[in-house]
């Protein structure tokens, strides 16, 4: 984006310090030419409808028990599926709770039902898409194991995807007109309350890019899949301000990733990274299940891990945090042993981290580090990874 709008865009964007997100200028939408306009503050958002995706595919495949196809993208990483690969299973008495801050409950959404309504039942059927989750109802979190990026002693973020119930996906190629730049989104995190700061420098430690700046990469996770939360459409706010949702998607997944600590899990069954070791796919997912009661999918670029997966539905809307175990959407692809958990800085040192975090502080952005072409950008790794069937 050229640096002459954004000197003017942000204007607005910085008031938002140290005042309540009901009362803060709005930020600049797309209006229908593809030029940039500012939104009046008294002038709603124009609601956006979910429910007509241009995937086409209408909320009427819901059963929990949906078999899940087994075809596969011929642009796999590693053309291996392992069907030996034990699976998560839907279960609403497991679950885990990720809630944000209070402070971001401000113009709540409509009254909702309570208990919350689990995603991908009968139920969500007949229930308003502003309080469960729908058509995307198995909500995917992606977990990062990347060579040379982030804290040596933690996974990474990749983001949190409304899969569809029957094993298809929902996202957005276009943002559905709310697809904020990328010093946006990093300005309405940092501002968003006394806390917005913090939350902006934990993401730049743990969810980062091997081919973008930090928050291109956020701007990217949000305009694909963010958008297609149901629960956070604009028509669902009382008094909605735009990107009033934007903190609320962010600091749910963070706080997701907290309370789902991959690397954590792992150390402490004594699987921890390593040059000359490698570990049994039984193992690592054992280990998981043990701390948090979870069984994810691992993802593997041939033997090496890439990813970690946990296959979600949420109860009520995402952004209050309740989550429960679903059933899996796609293919598992590690093998059954001999799988590689490499040391992220081989060397000792940690010069790639601190060249890959930080400097996106109240919407200030930078290029970080190289481009790491042995392991795939991770937009690549988006399109492939992502799209097993």
């Amino acid at each position: 984006m050229k640096a002459d709008y954004l000197s003017q865009a942000f204007v607005r964007a910085l008031a938002y310090s140290q005042c309540p997100l009901s009362s803060k200028p709005s930020l600049p939408a797309h209006n229908t030419s593809g030029a940039l306009s500012f939104l009046p503050a008294s002038l709603p958002f124009a609601p956006v409808s979910l429910s007509s995706s241009a995937s086409g595919n209408p909320f009427s495949q819901l059963a929990s028990d949906a078999p899940v196809p087994e075809r596969t993208d011929a642009a796999l990483e590693a053309n291996v599926i392992n069907p030996h690969a034990r699976r998560p299973t839907f279960n609403k008495d497991l679950k885990v709770h990720a809630s944000h801050r209070k402070e971001l409950d401000l113009n709540s959404v409509a009254t909702c039902p309570v208990p919350g309504v689990i995603s991908c039942t009968d139920e969500a059927q007949s229930t308003t898409a502003c309080c469960v989750q729908k058509p995307g109802g198995v909500l995917l979190h992606v977990q990062l194991w990347d060579i040379g990026i982030g804290l040596p002693d933690s996974w990474g973020i990749h983001g949190l995807w409304p899969d569809l119930c029957n094993g298809g996906y929902d996202e957005s190629s276009d943002g559905d007109g709310r697809a904020y730049s990328a010093q946006q989104i990093s300005s309405v995190l940092a501002n968003s309350g006394t806390d917005g700061q913090s939350l902006v420098d934990f993401m730049n430690q743990v969810w980062l890019s091997n081919d973008d700046s930090p928050s291109e990469f956020w701007a990217h996770e949000w305009k694909t899949h963010g958008v297609r939360v149901s629960t956070l459409d604009p028509s669902c706010f009382n008094d909605y301000q735009p990107a009033q949702e934007v903190p609320l998607f962010f600091e749910t997944v963070v706080n997701l990733f907290r309370q789902l600590d991959t690397y954590r899990m792992l150390a402490t069954a004594g699987i921890t990274p390593s040059n000359s070791k490698t570990y049994a796919l039984a193992d690592l997912q054992n280990a998981v299940e043990q701390g948090s009661g979870y069984v994810p999918d691992f993802v593997c670029k041939g033997s090496q891990l890439s990813q970690v997966e946990y296959y979600l539905r949420a109860q009520g809307p995402v952004q209050d945090g309740n989550f429960v175990q679903s059933h899996p959407t796609r293919n598992s692809n590690c093998p059954d042993e001999g799988i590689e958990y490499p040391v992220k800085y081989p060397d000792g040192q940690q010069g790639g981290q601190s060249a890959r975090s930080g400097g996106e502080r109240g919407g200030e952005s930078s290029r970080q580090g190289e481009h790491h072409e042995e392991r795939g950008p991770h937009h690549d790794r988006h399109g492939h990874h992502e799209r097993r069937y």
